[in-house]
């Protein structure tokens, strides 16, 4: 059933909108969009006041999902200023948030021993987060690199003289509108795990098998933990940024950061012996 029909919706087709969505958006993402719009559409016309009363978590929900349809519908000024008007913020952590975090956590949100645990699971289970570790992708990037992998195998996917399994050679895949990935560094140990998995697989197998197993699901923790240990090894944010799918909009960033890419992988494999040593051995 669709919404209640607005101004700027009235001649919405929302099946063309879903897949506007999932072209640009991870699967779970563009359904948690579409979902939150087709409730909240109206508010592109009725303002955005009573999202006063939402909880944090979901404010930033349905102002992500109304950006989204704004900006298909090419009203996305209208968004910007009923956001202005209303006053209504993302939600984002404060800077005193952000210190108590870590400082409670000074580090340690016991990762390492949750890894021992995923290392008792099969391999079809526990290598796909071993590889999400290594290479700092989302889980879902991950999971779909695997699969590209199980299907077609190394070649035209790895470059060997890199060093790097090149995301960007399916765009389809791995460029969305607000989360991309293009390369990820692949260790010798991992490119040899790699040449033997044939396994198709998806996330929400992975995380059932973790309930089952009474292991909590601690994936997004992976990838801080990656970006953390790279840049205690020294390796610049903005390469870091680079290898997680961000371009930052600095004009540094876009016009005069050249690292050499040989080099950047060189440090990378460095600085990941002994992650790779508590995820592979």
């Amino acid at each position: 059933m669709n919404p209640r029909p607005t101004t700027y919706e009235a001649a919405l087709d929302w099946k063309s909108y879903r897949d506007w969505l999932n072209k640009g958006y991870s699967k779970r993402t563009a359904q948690q969009l579409y979902n939150y719009a087709l409730k909240h559409n109206r508010l592109l016309n009725d303002g955005f006041g009573c999202l006063h009363g939402f909880s944090e978590g979901k404010r930033r929900l349905v102002l992500k999902s109304l950006a989204a349809l704004s900006k298909y519908l090419g009203c996305y000024s209208r968004f910007k200023h009923l956001k202005e008007e209303s006053g209504v913020k993302w939600g984002a952590r404060n800077n005193f948030e952000v210190f108590k975090k870590l400082y409670n956590e000074n580090g340690d949100d016991g990762l390492y021993d949750w890894i021992k645990q995923v290392k008792t699971l099969p391999q079809q289970y526990a290598f796909p987060i071993v590889f999400q570790g290594l290479t700092g992708l989302r889980p879902s990037e991950a999971i779909a690199a695997l699969n590209i992998i199980a299907e077609k195998g190394l070649n035209g996917y790895y470059n060997s003289g890199l060093g790097v399994l090149e995301h960007f050679k399916y765009p389809e895949t791995f460029l969305r509108n607000t989360k991309n990935a293009f390369i990820s560094i692949i260790t010798p140990t991992l490119v040899e795990r790699l040449k033997i998995w044939h396994e198709i697989t998806s996330w929400n197998t992975i995380r059932l098998k973790l309930r089952r197993s009474n292991i909590p699901i601690k994936l997004q923790a992976l990838r801080s933990n990656y970006a953390t240990i790279l840049r205690e090894a020294g390796i610049a944010s903005e390469a870091i940024d680079m290898l997680q799918g961000r371009i930052p909009a600095s004009v540094f960033a876009r016009y005069y950061y050249k690292p050499s890419l040989s080099g950047l992988v060189d440090k990378v494999k460095e600085a990941l012996k002994p992650l790779e040593t508590e995820l592979v051995e």
